[in-house]
């Protein structure tokens, strides 16, 4: 098991982060900016007024299942944001893309690569490994992980 902070005191680290949330959720958005000194990624749910469970850390290859061949991802860096009870369906079609590739310098790309019993697992590839944090926001209800650019 990984070690994981349950709380997000705001501070740019490369430990990973997480929650210990209950909640389900529909994940309904997925995307990606930049703004001065950060670029991030955003996951936007419905149904749901608390985030659902998550975990944001660096992992050295992204497999959809632990026992699969590592799936290529942009970057030189790979970052891993899991969530748990959470569909990203709407009317049996996802409701997100599954791959995403910005045009930015840090984050190259953001790949699904779980859909599993309301599992989802992204893959966010980044030019180089850099401090990151996690921001929960409401209305919506969405993460922001943010990732230095400097």
């Amino acid at each position: 098991m990984r070690s994981v902070s349950t709380g997000n005191d705001g501070a740019f680290a490369e430990s990973p982060v997480g929650n210990k949330s209950d909640a389900s959720a529909r994940l309904v958005g997925l995307e990606a900016d930049t703004a001065e000194g950060v670029e991030t990624v955003t996951f936007t749910f419905a149904d749901t007024k608390v985030l659902p469970k998550f975990r944001v850390g660096y992992i050295d290859a992204l497999r959809a299942h632990p026992e699969d061949e590592p799936l290529p991802l942009s970057g030189n860096a790979l970052l891993e944001v899991e969530f748990s009870l959470t569909n990203p369906n709407t009317k049996n079609r996802l409701a997100v893309r599954p791959d995403l590739t910005p045009e930015q310098p840090q984050v190259k790309e953001v790949l699904l690569a779980r859909n599993l019993g309301g599992s989802l697992t992204f893959g966010v590839g980044l030019d180089r490994r850099a401090p990151f944090r996690a921001k929960q926001l409401f209305n919506p209800t969405r993460l922001v992980v943010e990732v230095r650019t400097r």
